[in-house]
């Protein structure tokens, strides 16, 4: 998401850039809870308060809500590395990995990245650009792996 937004974006030769995705963990203790000798009460006040919690099942409705959410920021997300690319959201969701790291080539060819080089041929670049020596600000990230 952040180096979506900076100017220029560099992979290392053996780097690695993606896992544009959301997840959400529901875990159900009540078996080893249960186990344990443990017993576990909620009192709470509002409709949702205690919904998903981990002391047992999650139910549909539960889960549609987790959905619901991991949906809406997995939308944001796409919809930001997409404007920081300058590219639409359909092109992230279906070439940026969907939720998978991309290699540096293959980066490259579908758009994350804009060059594959060394951490000490990007330095040597920089060095060399007008500018360099703290006089121009520049937004860059670089991917190191």
């Amino acid at each position: 998401w952040l180096a979506a937004q900076a100017s220029e974006v560099v992979v290392s030769p053996s780097g690695e850039v993606g896992s544009i995705g959301v997840f959400a963990v529901h875990e159900n203790m009540a078996r080893a809870l249960a186990q344990k000798g443990v017993d576990v009460s909620l009192i709470s006040a509002g409709k949702y308060k205690t919904e998903g919690h981990p002391f047992g099942a999650l139910d549909e409705t539960a889960r549609a809500a987790i959905q619901a959410n991991v949906d809406a920021h997995y939308r944001a997300f796409i919809n930001a590395v997409a404007a920081g690319r300058g590219v639409g959201a359909a092109v992230v969701q279906e070439n940026f990995g969907e939720g998978r790291m991309l290699r540096a080539e293959p980066a490259l060819g579908a758009g994350m990245v804009d060059r594959i080089e060394s951490m000490p041929a990007l330095l040597a670049r920089l060095a060399a650009a007008p500018g360099a020596g703290g006089r121009r600000r520049s937004r860059f990230a670089f991917a190191f792996m």
